[in-house]
Protein backbone atom coordinates (compact mmCIF):
# COMPACT_ATOMS: atom_id res chain seq x y z
CA UNK A 1 0.00 0.00 0.00
CA UNK A 2 2.89 2.40 0.45
CA UNK A 3 2.95 4.00 -3.54
CA UNK A 4 -0.82 4.68 -3.02
CA UNK A 5 -0.23 5.83 0.49
CA UNK A 6 2.93 7.68 -1.36
CA UNK A 7 0.59 9.24 -3.87
CA UNK A 8 -1.84 10.78 -1.56
CA UNK A 9 0.64 12.53 0.57
CA UNK A 10 2.31 13.97 -2.61
CA UNK A 11 -0.79 15.16 -3.70
CA UNK A 12 -0.78 18.02 -1.55
CA UNK A 13 2.92 19.49 -2.04
CA UNK A 14 2.47 19.70 -5.86
CA UNK A 15 -0.74 21.00 -6.35
CA UNK A 16 0.78 23.74 -3.81
CA UNK A 17 3.05 23.75 -6.64
CA UNK A 18 1.43 23.95 -9.15
CA UNK A 19 -0.95 26.78 -7.74
CA UNK A 20 2.24 28.62 -6.57
CA UNK A 21 3.19 28.69 -10.23
CA UNK A 22 0.34 30.78 -11.41
CA UNK A 23 0.56 33.25 -8.62
CA UNK A 24 4.47 33.92 -8.92
CA UNK A 25 4.93 33.07 -12.49
CA UNK A 26 8.91 34.30 -13.00
CA UNK A 27 10.42 32.02 -9.67
CA UNK A 28 13.28 30.25 -11.14
CA UNK A 29 16.26 27.89 -9.93
CA UNK A 30 16.48 28.30 -5.87
CA UNK A 31 13.83 31.00 -5.82
CA UNK A 32 10.84 28.91 -6.32
CA UNK A 33 12.20 26.70 -3.23
CA UNK A 34 10.29 29.66 -1.33
CA UNK A 35 6.95 29.06 -3.25
CA UNK A 36 5.84 27.22 0.40
CA UNK A 37 6.29 30.42 2.73
CA UNK A 38 5.49 32.62 -0.36
CA UNK A 39 2.43 30.97 -0.62
CA UNK A 40 1.03 31.08 3.03
CA UNK A 41 1.97 34.35 3.19
CA UNK A 42 -0.29 35.41 0.22
CA UNK A 43 -2.78 33.54 1.23
CA UNK A 44 -3.06 32.27 4.53
CA UNK A 45 -3.58 34.05 7.59
CA UNK A 46 -0.35 34.24 10.20
CA UNK A 47 -1.86 31.52 12.81
CA UNK A 48 -2.11 29.30 10.27
CA UNK A 49 1.07 30.04 7.90
CA UNK A 50 2.77 30.10 11.55
CA UNK A 51 1.53 26.40 12.11
CA UNK A 52 2.20 25.03 8.95
CA UNK A 53 5.84 26.30 9.00
CA UNK A 54 6.36 24.83 12.27
CA UNK A 55 4.96 21.47 11.37
CA UNK A 56 7.45 21.61 7.94
CA UNK A 57 10.58 21.99 10.28
CA UNK A 58 9.66 19.80 12.57
CA UNK A 59 9.20 16.75 9.73
CA UNK A 60 12.05 18.07 8.67
CA UNK A 61 14.00 17.88 11.44
CA UNK A 62 12.57 14.27 12.63
CA UNK A 63 13.50 12.92 9.09
CA UNK A 64 17.53 14.56 9.64
CA UNK A 65 17.99 12.98 13.04
CA UNK A 66 16.88 9.73 11.95
CA UNK A 67 19.24 9.66 9.16
CA UNK A 68 21.99 11.23 10.94
CA UNK A 69 22.05 8.34 12.92
CA UNK A 70 21.36 5.45 10.68
CA UNK A 71 24.49 6.71 9.14
CA UNK A 72 26.33 6.77 11.75
CA UNK A 73 25.26 3.60 13.08
CA UNK A 74 26.25 2.11 9.52
CA UNK A 75 29.72 3.44 9.09
CA UNK A 76 30.39 2.49 13.00
CA UNK A 77 28.77 -1.44 12.72
CA UNK A 78 29.63 -2.04 9.37
CA UNK A 79 33.06 0.17 8.52
CA UNK A 80 34.80 0.52 11.33
CA UNK A 81 34.00 -2.64 13.13
CA UNK A 82 33.96 -4.93 10.58
CA UNK A 83 37.27 -3.55 8.91
CA UNK A 84 38.79 -1.12 11.54
CA UNK A 85 38.42 -2.84 14.97
CA UNK A 86 36.44 -5.91 15.36
CA UNK A 87 37.71 -5.73 19.25
CA UNK A 88 36.30 -2.71 19.39
CA UNK A 89 33.81 -2.33 23.30
CA UNK A 90 30.30 -1.20 23.02
CA UNK A 91 31.44 2.48 24.68
CA UNK A 92 33.80 3.14 21.82
CA UNK A 93 31.34 2.67 19.37
CA UNK A 94 29.04 4.87 21.05
CA UNK A 95 31.77 7.70 21.55
CA UNK A 96 32.62 6.94 17.72
CA UNK A 97 29.02 7.07 16.84
CA UNK A 98 28.26 10.48 18.60
CA UNK A 99 31.94 11.62 16.67
CA UNK A 100 30.13 10.91 13.30
CA UNK A 101 26.70 12.28 13.95
CA UNK A 102 28.63 15.67 14.65
CA UNK A 103 30.72 15.24 11.62
CA UNK A 104 28.11 13.98 9.14
CA UNK A 105 25.93 17.02 10.43
CA UNK A 106 28.50 19.51 9.69
CA UNK A 107 29.04 18.19 6.07
CA UNK A 108 24.72 18.46 5.66
CA UNK A 109 24.94 21.85 6.57
CA UNK A 110 28.31 22.94 4.55
CA UNK A 111 25.78 21.49 1.64
CA UNK A 112 22.55 23.05 2.97
CA UNK A 113 24.34 26.61 3.74
CA UNK A 114 25.41 26.74 -0.59
CA UNK A 115 22.50 24.11 -1.98
CA UNK A 116 23.82 23.04 -5.14
CA UNK A 117 20.40 22.82 -7.31
CA UNK A 118 16.71 22.87 -6.22
CA UNK A 119 15.30 21.01 -3.82
CA UNK A 120 12.93 19.11 -6.66
CA UNK A 121 15.99 18.21 -8.40
CA UNK A 122 18.33 17.13 -5.29
CA UNK A 123 15.21 15.05 -4.19
CA UNK A 124 14.65 13.58 -7.66
CA UNK A 125 18.23 12.47 -7.83
CA UNK A 126 18.07 11.40 -4.22
CA UNK A 127 14.75 9.08 -4.49
CA UNK A 128 16.69 7.62 -7.98
CA UNK A 129 19.66 6.36 -5.88
CA UNK A 130 17.74 4.68 -3.25
CA UNK A 131 15.29 3.58 -6.17
CA UNK A 132 18.71 1.52 -7.41
CA UNK A 133 18.36 -0.63 -4.27
CA UNK A 134 14.47 -1.44 -6.07
CA UNK A 135 15.40 -4.17 -8.16
CA UNK A 136 18.13 -6.10 -5.50
CA UNK A 137 15.05 -5.83 -2.50
CA UNK A 138 12.73 -7.91 -5.46
CA UNK A 139 15.23 -10.04 -6.36
CA UNK A 140 15.97 -11.09 -2.31
CA UNK A 141 12.32 -11.34 -1.40
CA UNK A 142 10.21 -13.23 -4.20
CA UNK A 143 13.67 -14.66 -6.52
CA UNK A 144 15.32 -18.06 -6.18
CA UNK A 145 18.84 -18.53 -6.64
CA UNK A 146 19.86 -15.17 -7.46
CA UNK A 147 23.37 -14.84 -6.79
CA UNK A 148 25.15 -12.26 -4.15
CA UNK A 149 27.64 -10.75 -6.80
CA UNK A 150 24.60 -10.03 -9.26
CA UNK A 151 23.15 -8.05 -6.89
CA UNK A 152 25.99 -6.19 -5.35
CA UNK A 153 27.05 -5.38 -9.44
CA UNK A 154 23.18 -4.12 -10.00
CA UNK A 155 23.66 -1.81 -7.49
CA UNK A 156 27.12 -0.25 -8.00
CA UNK A 157 25.96 -0.03 -11.84
CA UNK A 158 22.93 2.00 -10.79
CA UNK A 159 24.62 4.47 -8.60
CA UNK A 160 27.31 4.69 -11.48
CA UNK A 161 24.88 5.24 -14.28
CA UNK A 162 22.95 8.18 -11.58
CA UNK A 163 26.00 9.70 -11.27
CA UNK A 164 27.00 9.33 -15.01
CA UNK A 165 23.92 11.30 -15.92
CA UNK A 166 24.26 13.56 -12.96
CA UNK A 167 27.31 14.85 -14.56
CA UNK A 168 26.57 15.03 -18.31
CA UNK A 169 28.97 11.96 -18.95
CA UNK A 170 26.16 9.90 -20.45
CA UNK A 171 23.94 11.91 -22.36
CA UNK A 172 20.90 13.10 -21.59
CA UNK A 173 18.68 11.78 -24.62
CA UNK A 174 19.86 8.52 -23.29
CA UNK A 175 17.09 8.41 -21.03
CA UNK A 176 14.73 8.79 -24.03
CA UNK A 177 12.81 10.96 -22.62
CA UNK A 178 12.19 9.95 -19.33
CA UNK A 179 13.85 10.41 -15.85
CA UNK A 180 17.06 9.02 -15.72
CA UNK A 181 15.40 6.27 -13.21
CA UNK A 182 13.29 4.45 -15.61
CA UNK A 183 16.66 3.09 -18.09
CA UNK A 184 19.06 2.83 -14.72
CA UNK A 185 16.12 0.31 -12.79
CA UNK A 186 16.08 -1.65 -16.57
CA UNK A 187 19.69 -1.84 -16.73
CA UNK A 188 19.95 -3.03 -12.71
CA UNK A 189 16.80 -5.46 -13.26
CA UNK A 190 18.98 -6.54 -16.44
CA UNK A 191 21.95 -7.83 -14.58
CA UNK A 192 20.00 -9.67 -11.67
CA UNK A 193 18.14 -11.60 -14.38
CA UNK A 194 21.26 -12.19 -16.24
CA UNK A 195 22.85 -13.27 -13.40
CA UNK A 196 19.76 -15.32 -12.17
CA UNK A 197 20.25 -16.91 -15.71
CA UNK A 198 24.04 -17.83 -15.26
CA UNK A 199 23.68 -19.32 -11.84
CA UNK A 200 21.12 -21.36 -13.02
CA UNK A 201 23.25 -23.20 -16.49
CA UNK A 202 26.44 -23.05 -13.88
CA UNK A 203 24.04 -25.13 -11.66
CA UNK A 204 22.43 -27.59 -14.35
CA UNK A 205 26.42 -27.70 -15.80
CA UNK A 206 27.70 -28.81 -12.60
CA UNK A 207 24.70 -31.70 -12.15
CA UNK A 208 25.03 -32.93 -15.67
CA UNK A 209 29.04 -33.21 -14.55
CA UNK A 210 28.08 -34.79 -11.42
CA UNK A 211 26.29 -36.98 -13.46
CA UNK A 212 28.65 -38.05 -16.07
CA UNK A 213 31.42 -38.73 -12.97
CA UNK A 214 29.07 -41.13 -11.50
CA UNK A 215 27.20 -43.27 -13.43
CA UNK A 216 24.16 -45.67 -11.96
Amino acid sequence: LYPIVTAFLFFGPILIGVMGHVTFPNLVGNDSDQILPMMLAQHAPAWLATLVMVGALAAFMSTMDSQLLALSSMLTRDVYLEFIDRGASIEKQVKLGKVLVVALLVVGLIIAYRPPDTIFDIATEAFTGLAVLFPTTIAALYLKKVPAWSCVLSILTGQLLLIGFHYGVIPEGWSFGFLPLIPILAVCFGIIVAGSMLAGMTERLNDRTEGVGHPA
